[in-house]
């Protein structure tokens, strides 16, 4: 409990220097993922089981929009440094279209370019009865008992080492 309470503070500190709309959320509750049906490309199953276990960051995001779609190749490029690590299935990215998995699949390679970026799908419908979103991309910052730890709305700079600092130790990663 010393590690998150010590990680939520230095994500305040982080993200408030960073982002006015980034905040750390005192979240009582755990996020019952299980309500969620994600898409895997697949399979349709609960996001409980389409996630990993332990601290994870969840990135909401959608085709049409823009600033998304500036920020997904920066995405892609800390994915990769997470993947050197064996640590890439803790950067969790969810596309809350409603067009076919396939056409958002299409998407991130045609039209963002985007190698090997995996991607998840769900309904914008639940989402907003599990995680406060205002608006996209929007990502959160999940203990491993899945309470938010911090909430970033709007793109995150995945270039900043200070950003990717903060979620190497997150994840319990070493740089």
């Amino acid at each position: 409990m010393k590690f998150i309470a010590s990680l939520t503070f230095a994500a305040s500190l982080l993200f408030s220097t960073l982002n006015t709309s980034a905040q750390v959320l005192e979240d009582n509750e755990a996020r019952p993922l299980n309500v969620l049906e994600i898409n895997d490309g697949t399979s349709y199953l609960s996001m409980d089981k389409a996630v990993p276990k332990g601290n994870i960051l969840v990135h909401f995001w959608a085709t049409w929009c823009g600033p998304c779609k500036k920020e997904l190749p920066h995405i892609e490029t800390f994915y990769q440094e997470l993947k050197k690590k064996g640590a890439a299935d803790k950067l969790v990215i969810v596309s809350i279209d409603t067009i076919p998995f396939e056409d958002v699949v299409s998407f991130m390679r045609n039209q963002v370019k985007l190698k090997e970026l995996p991607t998840l799908q769900t309904s914008p419908i639940d989402i907003p009865k599990i995680f406060p979103i205002r608006g996209y991309p929007v990502s959160f910052l999940l203990d491993g008992e899945r309470h938010i730890v911090a909430k970033q709305d709007g793109p995150i700079n995945w270039k900043d080492e200070k950003v990717k600092e903060l979620l190497y130790s997150h994840f319990q990663v070493s740089k």
